[in-house]
């Protein structure tokens, strides 16, 4: 059983934050530790007669990428999520890191570069 916190979060989220309504396309990123607060977030989509398409990433994935990744790689702009920030209604973007200094060893050159590729959908 979920943490009924979760749940009305979630509810003031989804109705009044971002204000979901029938047919809206609702993006939720999350990493695995906010896994109860997705499965929350995408309920109270579904009940506001919403579609939520979700997406998981963790801190494993972003080491790997700025460790064995090249600057092409780390300044690609997917178009994928370039049209999911196009054609989205809502955007929930939920940070649950397990080590909060996780990537705190990655150079910042290439942490500017990965922000070069996700200018062209952050706006």
């Amino acid at each position: 059983m979920r943490d009924q916190r979760l749940d009305k979060l979630a509810a003031i989220l989804v109705g009044y934050s971002v204000g979901v309504r029938p047919g809206d396309l609702c993006q939720i990123k999350a990493e695995p530790p906010a896994w109860p607060l997705v499965e929350a977030i995408y309920e109270q989509v579904v009940r506001a007669g919403g579609h939520a398409l979700v997406t998981l990433g963790s801190d494993a994935m972003a080491d790997a990428l700025f460790r064995f990744g090249t600057d092409k790689q780390l300044a690609y702009a997917s178009p994928v999520n370039a049209f999911l920030a196009e054609t989205s209604d809502g955007y929930f973007g939920i940070w649950g890191d397990e080590n909060t200094k996780a990537l705190s060893t990655v150079p910042p050159g290439k942490q500017a570069l990965a922000q070069q590729g996700r200018k062209a959908y952050l706006k």
